[in-house]
């Protein structure tokens, strides 16, 4: 799953829907949504279009030497990434806070190193790119604002970011967020991503044990395998 800096990073607002009716059975994600926190929806065609757009740009080596991806890692780290920003949104928007420079800055940066895509694929790579900032740059403000009116006219940055990850955590624990369990991963209580054993697909030859659900280990390093793994696949399962 490309939920690690070494390979894609993948998190400008997802596009958001307000639903109702019926949702996937035994879940609480509504029909033609991948992701939902509350009343908003990361929409499964917005996935959809997403991975397609970083599937180009690895196919055309636009984001440097990442190698090859299987696809539906990919559409695991952009639904992920999505929801995630859409939690961080939400919760910003609560708080009424917007992120700080360092945000912008993380995002400009991603915009001006994908200059050779199209407007639409460039602003959605820089929409998941950059939401490891987005969440930190509303934390680190969240955490600012409430140390400031405990009494503490100038809380260092470390104490700050560590309370607003914890403001966001306990924000988090009383939403609704559901993520269709077909692709694999959700939010844990402090707002990361997590993979979860929920896909529908089932390793099929020992190549895609040995490669487990993620590129690296723990410790950063290549999980044995993997590469095979990746080249086993027909064209139209990977990119890159």
């Amino acid at each position: 799953m490309i939920l690690h800096g070494a390979r894609v990073g993948l998190a400008g607002a997802a596009v958001l829907v307000v639903t109702s009716g019926c949702g996937v059975a035994g879940t609480g994600v509504q029909p033609g949504a991948a992701a939902t926190v509350g009343d908003a929806t990361v929409s499964s065609s917005t996935v959809d279009e997403y991975a397609a757009y970083f599937c180009d740009a690895l196919d055309d080596g636009a984001l440097g030497e990442v190698g090859a991806v299987p696809g539906a890692e990919l559409k695991q780290g952009v639904a992920g990434n999505l929801t995630r920003r859409l939690a961080a949104e939400q919760f910003a928007e609560d708080l009424d806070i917007t992120p700080d420079d360092y945000y912008q800055q993380v995002a400009a940066q991603a915009e001006a190193s994908l200059t050779a895509l199209p407007d639409d694929a460039t602003d959605a790579l820089v929409e998941v790119q950059s939401t490891q900032a987005y969440v930190d740059s509303v934390a680190l403000v969240a955490g600012e604002e409430a140390l400031v009116a405990e009494g503490d006219p100038d809380p260092g940055p470390d104490a700050a970011q560590e309370r607003g990850q914890a403001l966001f955590a306990e924000w988090l624990a009383d939403q609704d967020v559901e993520i269709d369990p077909a692709l694999g991963v959700e939010l844990d209580d402090t707002g990361a991503l997590t993979p979860v054993d929920g896909s529908t697909s089932v390793a099929a030859s020992d190549l895609a044990v040995a490669a487990a659900t993620s590129p690296v280990d723990e410790a950063g390093q290549p999980v044995p395998g993997y590469s095979d793994y990746v080249a086993s696949l027909p064209a139209s399962q990977r990119c890159g």
